[in-house]
């Protein structure tokens, strides 16, 4: 398995790793396992992933899907500084976790694009 060109520009940019990565889409267990296994190659805090027991609620649990400008804010107050949509998994499934992308990139800005993925700036 090979770390994604997104991750690497992201490393690229920044001098030290003092912020997370959402990963989109969420919200499934099988995602959320390959956004794990990534981090274990880019080593950047993220914010989708899985426990067999979960300690307290997380910033998972209330991120705003809905209002872009409020989610900013949140991500924000947690540090989160970037966001990488998965394109061709957002392609396979629907409903309330799949990002607009057009939406997303003119709330946040395009960081990265290419054929797999789309990077957002947070702050």
């Amino acid at each position: 398995m090979r770390l994604p060109p997104a991750y690497t520009a992201i490393l690229r940019q920044e001098r030290t790793i003092d912020f997370g990565v959402l990963d989109l889409p969420g919200g499934n267990s099988l995602f959320s396992g390959r956004y794990m296994m990534y981090q274990t190659m880019h080593e950047m805090p993220i914010v989708e992933g899985y426990l067999a027991r979960k300690p307290t609620p997380s910033l998972v649990d209330s991120l705003e899907l809905d209002d872009l400008p409020a989610q900013r804010a949140q991500l924000r107050s947690a540090r989160v500084k970037y966001i990488v949509i998965h394109k061709q998994i957002t392609r396979l499934i629907g409903g309330r976790y799949r990002p607009d992308l057009d939406r997303y990139a003119g709330e946040y800005g395009r960081f990265f694009e290419d054929e797999e993925n789309l990077v957002l700036r947070v702050y």
